[in-house]
């Protein structure tokens, strides 16, 4: 499941954590029960803990979709700041493959997340 992790969010989500174990040693007052950063850090795992479950569950139904040959799959790869993304479809007959997460073609793989019925 942990393949479907926002690295990004997981990343500051270690950074918060690293703050938060600095101020509080800083802090002169010792107080019992969780503070606000303490709130702020089990909530923004709660949160990467659910996008990566829904990315999974999501990736499972594609799989499943696919080897069932069930639905034919509208799959989008890149897109950024300044580019939009490249949609292909995707299914067993127009010669794709899958290979543990991702869906490939000759040399484009495309993860199973990244992708909705056609």
């Amino acid at each position: 499941m942990f393949e479907y992790a926002n690295v990004d969010a997981l990343v500051v989500f270690v950074v918060m954590g690293v703050l938060a174990v600095v101020l509080n040693k800083l802090k002169k007052k010792k107080s019992s029960g969780l503070g606000f950063i303490e709130y702020i850090l089990i909530i923004s795992f709660i949160i990467l803990i659910w996008d990566s479950y829904s990315k999974y569950t999501a990736g499972k139904e594609n799989i499943q979709s696919f080897k069932n040959m069930t639905h034919t799959l509208k799959c989008h790869s890149g897109g950024g700041a300044y580019s939009s993304p490249t949609y292909y479809r995707v299914s067993k007959n127009d010669g794709w493959s899958l290979s543990k997460n991702y869906f490939f073609k000759d040399s484009l793989m495309i993860s199973v997340d990244n992708c909705e019925d056609y």
